[in-house]
């Protein structure tokens, strides 16, 4: 092998982790930012009206349990009407 041949090679070895590396770089920029976190005040801890901490979840997240919250909400006031005595309306 010649010094240019092996020259050559050593600069093609050298260059193609170099071109991968830049090429995998480029998604990761590309990529969204992260959603933006929404914080709520929680129920109070037990045994204080005062202290209750911030519970953060995305904009998404929230939709999700405001939607069961809702849900569950309906579900115990249909049971409320059936436990009324036969009697009483």
């Amino acid at each position: 092998m010649s010094v240019r041949s092996l020259l050559l090679a050593s600069i093609v070895a050298i260059a193609v982790p170099v071109v991968a590396v830049a090429q995998d770089a480029q998604p990761e920029q590309a990529q969204p930012a992260k959603e933006k976190k929404i914080c709520r005040r929680g129920p109070p801890a037990t045994g204080s009206i005062m202290m209750s901490r911030p519970i953060c979840h995305t904009k998404a997240e929230w939709a999700k349990i405001d939607e069961q919250n809702e849900r569950d909400t309906h579900r115990v006031l249909g049971h409320v009407g059936s436990l009324q005595p036969n009697g009483a309306q």
